[in-house]
């Protein structure tokens, strides 16, 4: 405060304010004789990504915002398999789609072989995905919900792989009249 903005190097500000971890873009301006407006726009958190480097906060892009402490940000859904963070866009914007809570029901997905995904919910369950034709997967899983209620199964892997089937892995624990649906 007090000082001239005749030698302000606003450049030099903005590249210091873009090195930090969620800055995705920072605009300096002056305004002479007297104001600085800085503009910065940050990184939106989409989920954590664990991987051979470490644990870090993503965002859509697949860009690792910051690296984190496993306690950290245990809201977002975690991401593992090698590519994971860059296609992990596609599959959360499926699962909005679908009304599938991300964080609340989705707490992982797994990019598997870099072309499906197995997702699991916050109930032990977990669903693997076909290769191709997520969404078409992702309605056969809301109408088992609705019906047979399948999401709260606690420990069930619901194969949708198959275009003509529907495989159900069910806990060995569970009695043979819970098995059927």
């Amino acid at each position: 405060k007090g000082d001239t903005l005749v030698g302000f190097n606003a450049a030099g500000l903005r590249d210091a304010l873009s090195e930090l971890d969620w800055v995705k873009e920072a605009v300096v301006e002056r305004e002479l004789p007297s104001t600085v407006k800085i503009s910065i726009y940050e990184y939106k958190p989409l989920a954590r990504l664990n991987d051979e480097d470490g644990l870090f906060v993503v965002d859509n892009t697949g860009h690792k915002i910051t690296s984190i402490v496993s306690e950290e940000f245990k809201h977002l859904p975690l991401l593992r398999g090698e590519e994971s963070a860059e296609n992990a866009a596609e599959l959360f914007g499926l699962l909005m789609e679908k009304e599938i809570k991300l964080g609340a029901d989705v707490v992982e997905a797994r990019y598997i072989g870099n072309r499906r995904w197995d997702i699991g919910f916050a109930s032990d369950v977990w669903v693997r995905l076909p290769e191709t034709g997520a969404e078409k997967a992702l309605d056969v899983l809301k109408q088992l919900n609705q019906y047979k209620n399948v999401l709260a199964m606690e420990g069930t892997v619901i194969d949708l792989r198959l275009e003509d089937r529907i495989v159900l892995r069910l806990p060995e624990n569970k009695k043979i009249e819970e098995r059927i649906l």
